[in-house]
This record gives structure tokens, C-alpha cells and sequence, in this order.
């Protein structure tokens, strides 16, 4: 394995809120973007597991209330994301 590289990744939702100044558009976009990413795993985790029926109105409330949070006070997001090189050794 080669050394592992860690860095900032660019929030593409910031610059496209500092073009422009859509709060609301900003606060949606990563609402949608942390739905599809990380709230399904949070989902999981109520009692029923991931086929419990609570699931699509929590999906739904966290994405309304993020989105309005974010709306209201717009920030850039920091992005640490790392990357890992595989190198195969011939025997």
C-alpha cells in the first residue's frame, strides 16, 4: 500500500450559494445530497432496523429540517477525504 493521502475535497454547493446567494437552494441541495448519503444509515438504526416503517417519514423530516436549517444560515462545508493506492507485488 502506498502512503494514504488525506485532503479537502470542494464544496461545489458552497460555490454554486456564492454565485448565487440562494440560501434556500443551498440548504436543499445538501439536504438531498446527505439524504442519499448518509441518512439511510442513521435509518437503519431505528428499532426496526432498515425495513422499518418509521424509516420514510424520518428520511423525510431530517432532510425538511436540514434543508431549513442550512437555509437559514449558509456556511461551506469542509470535506476531508482521503485516498488509498493499492500496488500488486509480483512473487
Amino acid at each position: 500500500m502506498e502512503p494514504l493521502e488525506v485532503f479537502s475535497g470542494e464544496d461545489g454547493i458552497w460555490q454554486d450559494f456564492e454565485r448565487t446567494q440562494e440560501a434556500g437552494a443551498f440548504g436543499a441541495q445538501w439536504a438531498a445530497f446527505s439524504r442519499a448519503s448518509v441518512f439511510p444509515t442513521l435509518a437503519a438504526e431505528l428499532d426496526g432496523g432498515p425495513g422499518d416503517p418509521r424509516g420514510p417519514d424520518f428520511l423525510q423530516r431530517m432532510e425538511a429540517e436540514m434543508a431549513k436549517r442550512l437555509a437559514t444560515a449558509p456556511v461551506r462545508m469542509k470535506i476531508p477525504l482521503a485516498k488509498r493506492v493499492l500496488v500488486k507485488q509480483a512473487d
